[in-house]
């Protein structure tokens, strides 16, 4: 053991300025590319959580937002739709700013159709609705306990509440919840729902409290005037594409939309809205990745005489192979510890930064580091001793 940290100190001392250079590029590669991808991650969290929650045959569709700002309208837009036959199931979500066991906590009472028409946002338990259950987030856990049943308490201007309810599940660990809203005429698929986690980022004073109460709305409020949003579920045999184009043709009360054109929106703004951004980051990133692969290549191939060298005195080839690939792993592990520290420093305005798009950034620059090692050590194998000694000259 001492003979090997003795040559790995012999190693690293002879190209320490090289090491130091490598390790300053693997830093930034590292931070720049998960900059870029930050963006792109939560939308995908969002979209994974969300989108394929929602099945195919369902629109979306929003009210007139002039109308929802206008507090002398009285349009109930969304009980509107329910005299279109060719409608099957409206999913209605409400929320609002409530109490769970007397802590402030967002609130949301999801009607009976979001639980027999969309899929699951649940880590644990039966996604089914039943009055007087709650399903609350991790954040409930960990401040009120894990509690069999929740006071929930919601007071506004169109909700009287004050429940017990036993809780029924657990909200996914991101906290991504339906939330069903109206929009603008490029809607997104933040109108469906909501990153409670991202949402906390960005507001610090947000409560950590969460929960969604099976609650029908309908039948508790006749008017929906306040919900301005909805997703529909259409009869079977209706196409989404000519309902969304009949409505809208025929209909000034609000707009239908394609969850494909949500969907294309999404991506649209974040494009345009980062392209620059993610395009310098990109550019940086290849420039130090070049420099990476580059570098550990030529010295790869500089170290093949040096193996000579030391199976000559008695070295074997696993021994050294164990000196090399240690210092590269120590030259990759300092900066990508920097790099995780700092990473919440460097990130564009869409959020916060995500577990997965560092990891994806560390994943791609320790493979663009270690593929020469791996290359160069299998290719050495093939080599006579007196080659190894001679290989350069």
């Amino acid at each position: 053991m001492m003979k090997l940290l003795f040559l790995m100190r012999k190693t690293c001392t002879r190209h320490f300025k090289g090491e130091l250079l490598i390790m300053i590029q693997i830093f930034i590669a590292v931070v720049l590319l998960n900059t870029s991808l930050i963006p792109f991650v939560k939308y995908w969290q969002l979209h994974n959580w969300i989108a394929d929650g929602v099945p195919s045959n369902m629109v979306y569709y929003s009210a007139p937002t002039f109308a929802l700002l206008d507090s002398q309208n009285s349009v109930d837009y969304i009980s509107q739709l329910y005299a279109d036959d060719r409608i099957a199931a409206i999913c209605l979500t409400y929320h609002t700013i409530g109490y769970i066991n007397g802590e402030k906590a967002d609130i949301y009472l999801y009607s009976p159709e979001v639980f027999t028409t969309l899929n699951s946002i649940l880590a644990s338990g039966n996604w089914a609705f039943q009055e007087h259950t709650v399903f609350v987030n991790k954040g409930v856990r960990a401040n009120l306990g894990d509690a069999a049943t929740y006071k929930i308490t919601v007071h506004d201007k169109l909700f009287d509440l004050d429940i017990e309810c036993t809780s029924a599940g657990i909200i996914n660990p991101h906290d991504i919840v339906y939330d069903l809203k109206s929009a603008g005429s490029q809607p997104e698929y933040s109108e469906i729902g909501l990153d409670y986690s991202q949402l906390r980022h960005l507001v610090p004073s947000r409560s950590q409290l969460l929960a969604i109460v099976p609650f029908d709305i309908i039948k508790h409020h006749a008017s929906c005037e306040m919900i301005g949003g909805t997703v529909a579920k259409l009869e079977e045999g209706i196409s989404p594409a000519a309902f969304v184009e009949s409505f809208n043709a025929s209909n000034l009360s609000g707009k239908m939309f394609l969850l494909s054109a949500l969907e294309e929106n999404s991506m649209k703004r974040l494009i345009g809205l980062y392209r620059f951004d993610a395009l310098v980051c990109i550019l940086v990133f290849v420039s130090a990745l070049f420099g990476i692969g580059g570098y550990t290549y030529l010295r790869l191939d500089e170290l093949k005489k040096q193996m000579g060298i030391y199976i000559f005195c008695g070295c074997s080839f696993r021994l050294y192979s164990r000196l090399i690939l240690t210092l590269d792993l120590i030259c990759l592990a300092i900066p990508t510890v920097f790099a995780y520290f700092v990473r919440d420093v460097l990130v564009l305005s869409e959020g916060y930064d995500s577990f997965w798009s560092f990891a994806i950034a560390c994943s791609f620059v320790i493979t663009v580091a270690i593929v020469p090692f791996v290359l160069t050590s299998h290719s050495s194998r093939k080599l006579s001793l007196m080659q190894l000694i001679y290989y350069g000259d």
